[in-house]
């Protein structure tokens, strides 16, 4: 039973990990420009 558990924290710790990774990098970078970084005006 307690190697079940142990499991399953590794588990959701992975599932965790990758859905964090994942968001961070859909995210948009922040950028030192007012415009944040997209190239559709000429600032």
């Amino acid at each position: 039973m307690i190697q079940n558990i142990i499991v399953f924290i590794i588990v959701a710790l992975t599932l965790i990990y990758v859905g964090y990774s994942v968001f961070k990098s859909l995210k948009p970078k922040k950028s030192k420009h007012a415009c944040g970084g997209c190239s559709g005006c000429g600032v």
